[in-house]
């Protein structure tokens, strides 16, 4: 029985190695040119990345770097109108604490109940 797999096994393999190859190629359809640079470039060699990535990393680094700034410009800014608030607050507080007359609340002044 081993034998018969054994043979049938070369058999597989003589008969796959003799095979013809047939190649695929459709002769009607037209080579499209691919959209992208196909060029291996080593990832540490001069001119791994093209001028216009490194523009495009240049732009965007740029624009982050704004909007970095800007968020942090609005931040102080909210800082600065809480702290103009909190000032006017407490200036409100003090205006109205000075125009209220103190209350007297010593035990001579209170009146007295009665209790008829």
């Amino acid at each position: 029985m081993k034998k018969i797999y054994f043979a049938l096994g070369l058999f597989f393999c003589f008969y796959n190695c003799f095979k013809k190859n047939v190649e695929l190629t459709y002769p009607d359809s037209p080579y499209i040119e691919p959209k992208y640079d196909t060029t291996p470039v080593d990832s540490f060699s001069p001119g791994a990345t093209s001028a216009e990535v490194a523009r495009r990393i240049r732009m965007s680094s740029q624009n982050y770097q704004d909007s970095l700034k800007k968020a942090l410009e609005k931040e102080a800014e909210l800082k600065r109108q809480k702290a103009l608030e909190e000032k006017l607050k407490k200036e409100v507080e003090k205006s109205i604490k000075m125009d209220e007359k103190p209350v007297d609340t010593s035990p001579e002044k209170q009146p007295k109940l009665s209790v008829d």
